[in-house]
């Protein structure tokens, strides 16, 4: 798997000065970091989106320096400088392939409508040879002639 190496000063803080190494992630393993998010019938909350895109940047940290600042529970919280976070997501997209737009759409959230358009299931029949019908007209008509 490929590896991207991010040099980081001491800008964060001495605390996040050194070398991170950053790999390449799995299809299967982004799979199971979304399994572990899902509720009961496959749906996942708004609110798990950050931690899955974090969860999947902690899976992919190979290497960080020796005083190890980070940590899977620091991770999902956020707890760490927003331009460290930014430079090791750069460093992820990078190795994974995600061009920025990739990776912006990937991050947005959904909207709310479905793409299916939605069914044509009412209260109405469609005849192919002539007007629609109520189906409760059409019980009637066939009550009436029996």
């Amino acid at each position: 798997m490929k590896t991207v190496k991010v040099e980081v000063d001491d800008r964060f803080g001495e605390e996040f000065r050194g070398l991170y190494e950053i790999r390449q992630v799995s299809q299967g393993e982004y799979e199971d970091t979304m399994l572990k998010f899902m509720d009961v019938a496959g749906h996942i909350s708004r609110a798990n989106l950050l931690r899955i895109n974090r969860s999947v940047l902690w899976t992919s940290i190979v290497a960080q320096p020796s005083a190890n600042p980070l940590s899977l529970d620091r991770v999902l919280r956020g707890d760490i400088p927003h331009g460290l976070a930014a430079k090791l997501q750069d460093a992820y997209d990078k190795v994974n392939g995600l061009q920025p737009d990739e990776q912006r759409f990937l991050s947005s959230q959904s909207d709310e409508t479905s793409p299916t358009p939605e069914s044509p299931s009412s209260p109405y029949a469609k005849s192919s040879d002539g007007p629609r019908t109520s189906t409760g007209e059409l019980t009637e008509k066939a009550s009436r002639s029996s």
